[in-house]
């Protein structure tokens, strides 16, 4: 695989399916990943983890399971999250706060459990955030700190 790409993108008609390929972290100056809106199946790989150029991750409107990796915290660069519409499982994992430069993070409609991490106060830049349609429990206390006028949140 070439390892000087810079975007990978796959959406909309193309119905990859199957399992994301762990190959993919080879591509390590990628910064753009969008494969949304396919058949992928089974779990992130925490491989991905090896993209450090990555600032763009999208895999929503998939059938991806499991959890979701708590490697992608080592993308420092990320700036946008997006997951959501799959079966994802488990709890949003607490490291997912020192990805500090993200400002867009959806996992809305998945089978989420738990608290929701008062680490996610870490992410000061955050102007859009959707965790709904998930199985969180708990008090928004942790939350307070995201709430402006200059997002869009919702819970």
């Amino acid at each position: 695989m070439q390892s000087n790409w810079k975007s990978l993108e796959s959406h909309k008609n193309c119905y990859f399916a199957g399992a994301i390929p762990s190959s993919l972290s080879n591509l390590k100056a990628l910064d753009y990943f969008d494969l949304h809106s396919n058949n992928l199946s089974g779990a992130i790989p925490s491989s991905l983890s090896n993209l450090k150029a990555l600032d763009y991750f999208d895999l929503h409107s998939n059938n991806l399971s499991g959890a979701i990796p708590s490697s992608l915290s080592n993308l420092k660069d990320l700036t946008h999250i997006d997951l959501s519409y799959n079966n994802l499982e488990g709890s949003i994992p607490t490291s997912i706060g020192n990805v500090t430069e993200v400002t867009q993070f959806f996992i809305q409609s998945n089978n989420l459990i738990g608290q929701i991490p008062s680490s996610l106060s870490n992410l000061k830049d955050l102007t859009q955030i959707d965790l709904s349609y998930n199985n969180f429990e708990g008090t928004l206390k942790v939350m307070s700190t995201l709430f402006s006028t200059k997002s869009q949140k919702r819970l």
